[in-house]
């Protein structure tokens, strides 16, 4: 079991344990596969906890005691703050701007914030393109069922409250899933080149056995890549062509290398 926990170490340089995996069954691949993804969401859990989640209580908490009350009414907006009113979070710029004395504001109002609220709709400006929202209801059936509500700051803590361990919870199995499915996908390609590889073998390796070396060989080019999405500032980006270089070399190294009788470590 200690051996299998450290086999993504052994994984970088150990020719006895890509003998081993070539000669085992493809569940063994398969497992590992399935280990390096439980790490992956590990430390996608881990940034939630460390960096996303301490950011995101301290701007709900700014966000509580900054948002001024508004009511939807079958009229429209109704506050009683002085308009027209921005709501600025310095890290991020001006979020909203309320100003219910206009129906259109001009391109330029719209341009220095994220959203605008008019009497009746809701402007979301995102990447140079605006939305339109209509914040009454619209219709005769929708007018005689519609209920007046108030948005106010601790209401916004309390949604927070609700919805953050839901897209938790989703955000963590789809980075479980998503890793998975990757990886699968990217083995599955290497092991055809696993195939041309092993013609130049003396001893020809079966294709279970190459497809386990290629879970295996993937190893050194997804520690770079979680490297440089966490930590490192790397000189060059690693895109597909050093993913093909990289996870080649190393299955150059784990093929030929099982032909070789020495059981180094």
């Amino acid at each position: 079991m200690i051996n299998f926990i450290f086999s993504p170490l052994k994984a970088l340089y150990s020719r006895k344990l890509y003998r081993e995996v070539s000669r085992a069954s493809v569940g063994r691949g398969f497992f590992y596969l399935s280990y390096l993804a439980l790490l992956y969401m590990v430390g996608v859990t881990a940034f939630l906890l460390v960096s996303v989640k301490p950011s995101a209580d301290n701007f709900i908490g700014w966000l509580e005691h900054s948002l001024p009350e508004m009511t939807f009414t079958r009229e429209g907006v109704v506050t009683n703050v002085k308009q027209p009113f921005s709501l600025v979070y310095p890290p991020l710029g001006t979020l909203l701007v309320i100003d219910t004395t206009k129906e259109m504001p001009d391109t330029e109002e719209l341009r220095k914030s994220f959203f605008f609220i008019t009497k009746t709709k809701l402007y979301v400006s995102q990447n140079n393109q605006r939305r339109i929202v209509d914040v009454i209801p619209q219709g005769e059936k929708a007018l005689s069922q519609w209920k007046d509500f108030t948005l106010t700051g601790p209401f916004t803590r309390t949604i927070y409250k609700i919805l953050f361990p839901f897209f938790f919870v989703i955000i963590i199995v789809f980075a479980f899933l998503g890793f998975f499915i990757w990886k699968l996908v990217a083995a599955l390609f290497y092991s055809l080149l696993a195939l041309a590889i092993n013609l130049f073998g003396k001893q020809k390796l079966s294709y279970p056995g190459l497809l386990n070396i290629s879970f295996f060989a993937l190893t050194p080019i997804t520690l770079l890549q979680w490297l440089q999405l966490s930590f490192l500032k790397f000189p060059f980006r690693l895109n597909f062509l050093w993913a093909l270089l990289i996870t080649t070399l190393f299955l150059s190294y784990a093929i030929l290398g099982t032909q070789s009788q020495e059981e180094s470590a």
